[in-house]
């Protein structure tokens, strides 16, 4: 087995903005990155995806922070 410790913030930021290079977006990655203390790569991912579904069924063109909280909380 290998071990790979979870990313800290800095790692999740850089993370975090791979993940939104594809992505309309109007959010700080460091901002969402003190929020995710514990998260693995794939779970950022995901997170990722949720808050721009959640975007999308809201009806904006853009993700926002407010798209993450929902997903967080």
């Amino acid at each position: 087995r290998v071990f790979v410790s979870l990313p800290d913030i800095k790692e999740r930021q850089e993370i975090i903005n791979v993940y939104l290079l594809s992505k309309t977006h109007d959010v700080d990655s460091n901002e969402i990155a003190k929020m995710t203390v514990g998260f693995s790569g794939a779970a950022l991912s995901s997170l990722v995806n949720e808050a721009s579904l959640q975007a999308l069924r809201k009806g904006k063109k853009i993700v926002e922070l407010s798209d993450f909280s929902v997903c967080l909380f």
